[in-house]
């Protein structure tokens, strides 16, 4: 029963523990996509232009883009990981699959 109660306590652990690696993950992902939508700012010269004659400072400018390009980010997790989450649901994505499918004797080299 001890053993049990190890266990879930590594479970939980190891589920926060990759629950912070994914948002650090998708935050670091956010500020790489904002660098590459700040490349396209020569496309999109009218517009800011536009906004800095209404009175924007150059942060209301970059926090538009951040806000964008997490917006992307974000948007396109949640669909990836719904659509992870209907596989493991119907049983095709399951580790015991993944292994079972492995021939006899292979092991992982990690």
């Amino acid at each position: 029963m001890e053993q049990v109660k190890h266990f879930e306590t590594i479970a939980i652990g190891l589920k926060i523990l990759l629950g912070f690696i994914g948002t650090l993950t998708l935050g670091i992902g956010g500020v790489g996509l904002m660098n590459i939508m700040l490349v396209s700012v020569t496309q999109r010269t009218r517009e800011i232009g536009i906004e800095k004659a209404l009175g924007a400072r150059r942060r209301h400018i970059f926090f538009q883009f951040l806000a964008e390009a997490l917006t992307i980010t974000f948007s396109a997790d949640s669909s990836a990981s719904s659509s992870l989450c209907r596989l493991a649901q119907r049983g095709r994505l399951t580790l015991y699959s993944a292994m079972a499918s492995m021939p006899k004797g292979a092991t992982f080299d990690w």
